[in-house]
Formats: structure tokens, C-alpha cells, sequence
């Protein structure tokens, strides 16, 4: 493998205890959970963490579901203000530059 320039560096993914730390800091920063995809590597995982909900994926629902509801995290909530962004992309054209607090905050703000 050495000859073929295989990289022996392996990325450390960080893990679901890591991801709700800066999940918790997202929230404390912007006053909502509704991370953003084009928000670095922590939208990217919330956005499957949407995912993982709306398919019922038992792991996620039995296991990680729960600590995100401890921290005030919707789901319920999260998906539908996904789906008013996407209605509004389609009405007002291509919003990839959209401020991070911009969210619908009434509906995904955190209290406490």
C-alpha cells in the first residue's frame, strides 16, 4: 500500500457525545437548534440526525433520540422549519448565503 501512496492518517469522527457539545454551543451562540447543513461538519450531522428521524431508525430513535430531547432538542420541530426553508428557496431563489440566525427561532429556540 506503501507504493501506491495509500494515507495511513485516520480521521477521528467525532463522537454523538462530542456532536451534542457543539450542538449546545450552536445553541448557546444562535438561541436555536435548527443547525443549518451549510453550517461546518455540525450541519452536516444534525441534517442526518433529520434524517435518522424522520426514517424512525431504531438506533437513533432508542438511543440518541432521547439525549436530544434531554437538551430541549424537536425533531418534530427541526424537520418542519427544513421543510418552510425549502418553500421559501423555491419562492424567493437560492438563499446558500442565509444567516445562521435566521431560523424560525420561535419555533426551534431552546429555553433555559
Amino acid at each position: 500500500l506503501n507504493t501506491l501512496d495509500f494515507n495511513w492518517n485516520i480521521t477521528e469522527i467525532p463522537s454523538f457525545e462530542d456532536r451534542l457539545k457543539q450542538l449546545q454551543k450552536f445553541i448557546e451562540e444562535y438561541g436555536h437548534y435548527n443547525v443549518p447543513r451549510s453550517y461546518s461538519d455540525l450541519g452536516n450531522w444534525f441534517h442526518k440526525m433529520k434524517g435518522n428521524f424522520v426514517f424512525g431508525k431504531k438506533h437513533f430513535m432508542e438511543n440518541q433520540y432521547p439525549k436530544l430531547l434531554e437538551m430541549g432538542v424537536d425533531m418534530n420541530v427541526a424537520v418542519q422549519g427544513r421543510k418552510r426553508r425549502k418553500r421559501k428557496r423555491r419562492n424567493d431563489g437560492d438563499v446558500s448565503n442565509e444567516d445562521h440566525s435566521e431560523v424560525e427561532e420561535d419555533d426551534c429556540s431552546v429555553d433555559g
